[in-house]
């Protein structure tokens, strides 16, 4: 009971930590979306709650339904190629048709039928493009070897942005999306939940056929579902229970008083009150499921074991486990947010702030100075995304009628005037747009015809922004035109921008024949970067004209390099960044031919900061290095504990050297307390 107190002190100070996030600025590839994105907007206190009939539970069980989860923009290209098995049962693997599409896939990253759970996963899967702000999701996803990926459906990667919003997708019955709503790797880690999930329940019992079986955010019902003889038939008697009903905790109960025995049950019934889950396929049996993450990041699945000693699925029946009663208590909680919609998000107005938990953070939004790519917005209302035949920018948003609308996250760095300057069409005369902040007018943009949708020419007016972030909308008040991009330009003498090289290290060594990524960043004061030129010397090895800037130098021989980073902004000016220098060895001597030994522990594992060495030898020498393998800590002497509080939490390496000169590799975990 002691252990088990202990667990619970440590998650309810996560929950704290947790909830204690809202004024720092988030990770979109952690936690991706919108604030006001279906998946992150909380329970509105005005939400009207309607039964959800979730009360016959006693013999159903729970597991996971896994999406795969990519975010790895720099990640070098792969094709993904058309595989027919679908759910017929036959193999995933072989490419059988056309290449889909290409995306940034890790080489080594697997997922066949050694790691997905069943024989016929839903599989769905996102996949952050190159340009770091579209998703790709397509299902049935599998990759078998390193080559290349399969899969056999493809949503438009337009539908969902990163920083934007992901509404429709590669999720089962209801098309919604196969990221948003997705229990991510790390978060059970960190304590808390804060965003809305997603949850499978039986058609069969518990859903209803009423209006075409699904409502809004869904759009689509699984097929047959009318049909009282179809696997997927709705038979419930809740009319409010459809595909997309957001169920949630209702708002009169005391989640303290439910009766809970884990921390990971504490953990889903607070986010279930706060943010709810919306209801995104059939089961097709007595079967309840939450959405997670499977990955190359890791595995939602083994990360819950490796927490709490035991795992996410109760199958059987709920009463069979503690996990699975949490379960139970639960899903018999759950109510329908019957007034839903798109106008009010979680059940009132969408931007109110009178709701059950904060917003999510802001995203860190486009820096002004710069561009701003118009297809990157965080919402609109109305537009399309197309194909752009323009000198800068591949994508350009069309289709604009009057009314519409889109808005952006902007940082500006300098208060001052600005010139705002718009990449245009105008098919018509007589088009306008305005700029606007929070309902108010900014400026107004007179649009000329310049003969053709894709004559592009650029318009500008001044506007004083004051330095910090900004939620800009481009109104449309008279249409007939397409728009590539804006920037904001100040009006002082063109600065040179800045440029450094964040990847590889000064001095980092590696082995031939070496893969070494090379990252730049780059900021521009009063303009944009247009171009990043990576060198060796004196030789060229890579231009780069799109954020983020990198390259994957690969087959690297053995040798001394010397790597610089040359960044050229809008107006000509550049900026060479300092030296990295590299070496690449001809064999890996610090790493490499590890000897391991059972004649040594480390505990607690995982720990706080302070890990302490049981060896019936002694330990002269520990090496500690993060998952990307560089050495980020070093102790010699003889060695009883180890200090990690200088470290950022998360997964490390250790190698550790005893006195008789054997070698052994530990993998260890540090944690928040």
């Amino acid at each position: 009971m002691k252990k088990k107190y202990k667990v619970f002190g440590i998650i309810f100070l996560m929950f704290l930590m947790g909830i204690d996030t809202a004024n720092a600025q988030r990770d979109p590839i952690k936690w991706p979306f919108d604030k006001y994105s279906i998946w992150n907007v909380p329970i509105h206190n005005n939400a009207v709650y309607v039964a959800s009939g979730l009360t016959q539970v006693n013999s159903n069980s729970f597991n996971v339904d896994e999406e795969v989860v990519i975010m790895r923009p720099i990640e070098p290209l792969m094709k993904v190629e058309t595989n027919y098995a679908d759910w017929s049962g036959g193999d995933r693997c072989p490419d059988q048709g056309p290449t889909m599409f290409s995306a940034p896939i890790p080489a080594n990253y697997i997922y066949d039928n050694s790691v997905w759970q069943g024989s016929t996963p839903n599989a769905g899967a996102a996949i952050l493009n190159e340009d770091g702000n579209r998703i790709m999701q397509t299902q049935p996803f599998a990759k078998c070897d390193t080559t290349y990926a399969t899969s056999h459906y493809l949503w438009d990667e337009n539908v969902c942005l990163l920083k934007g919003e992901c509404i429709y997708g590669a999720h089962g019955g209801s098309a919604l999306s196969s990221i948003g709503g997705t229990i991510r790797v790390g978060e059970f880690t960190s304590g808390a939940i804060n965003h809305v999930l997603k949850i499978n329940v039986w058609g069969k019992h518990f859903l209803s056929s009423s209006g075409n079986g699904y409502r809004w955010p869904s759009n689509h019902a699984d097929g047959g579902y009318h049909q009282p003889n179809s696997f997927n038939y709705y038979g419930g008697s809740v009319p409010q229970m459809v595909m997309g009903s957001l169920l949630a905790i209702h708002k009169n109960i005391d989640i303290n008083l439910l009766g809970l025995e884990t921390a990971p049950g504490l953990i889903i019934a607070k986010t279930m009150q706060d943010y709810g889950a919306y209801i995104v396929d059939n089961t097709g049996w007595n079967n309840f499921a939450f959405v997670t993450e499977t990955g190359p990041e890791g595995i939602v699945r083994n990360e819950f074991h490796n927490l709490y000693g035991f795992g996410i699925e109760a199958w059987d029946n709920l009463n069979n486990t503690a996990w699975g009663r949490d379960m139970k208590r639960i899903l018999t909680s759950l109510y329908v947010i019957d007034n839903n919609d798109a106008s009010n998000i979680s059940g009132g107005p969408t931007e109110s702030t009178n709701r059950r938990a904060s917003f999510a953070p802001d995203i860190a939004g486009e820096p002004i100075p710069g561009r701003v790519q118009v297809e990157n917005y965080n919402a609109m209302s109305g537009i399309s995304v197309s194909t752009a035949e323009d000198v800068d920018g591949d994508l350009h948003v069309g289709n604009i009628d009057t009314g519409d609308w889109m808005d952006y996250n902007v940082e500006v760095g300098t208060s001052g005037t600005y010139n705002i300057n718009y990449r245009v069409t105008g098919y018509y005369s007589g088009g306008k747009l305005q700029l606007q902040e929070g309902g108010t007018e900014i400026h107004t943009v007179n649009i000329p015809n310049t003969g053709g949708w894709q004559n592009w020419t650029t318009v500008s007016n001044l506007a004083y922004l004051s330095q910090g972030t900004h939620r800009l909308r481009i109104y449309v008040l008279v249409a007939g035109w397409n728009i590539n991009w804006f920037e904001g330009v100040s009006s002082n003498p063109n600065q040179s921008p800045a440029c450094n090289i964040t990847a590889p290290n000064n001095n980092d060594i590696y082995t031939a024949p070496a893969s070494i990524t090379i990252k730049a960043n780059t900021s521009d004061s009063d303009g944009s970067v247009i171009k990043v030129q990576f060198y060796n010397g004196a030789t060229l090895l890579h231009t780069d004209t799109k954020y983020p800037y990198y390259y994957n130098w690969a087959n690297v021989a053995a040798g001394t390099y010397n790597i610089t980073a040359i960044a050229t902004d809008n107006a000509g000016a550049q900026t060479t960044s300092s030296n990295v220098t590299i070496l690449v060895n001809t064999s890996d001597t610090d790493i490499k031919d590890i000897i391991e030994t059972r004649e040594l522990t480390l505990y607690p594992n995982p720990n706080y900061g302070m890990v302490y060495i049981n060896s019936e030898k002694d330990v002269e020498s520990i090496k500690v290095y993060s998952v990307t393998g560089q050495l980020v800590l070093e102790s010699k002497g003889s060695i009883k504990s180890l200090d990690l509080s200088s470290l950022s939490f998360g997964i490390y390496y250790l190698k550790i050297t005893t006195a008789e000169k054997t070698i052994a590799i530990r993998k260890i975990i540090f944690i928040r307390e």
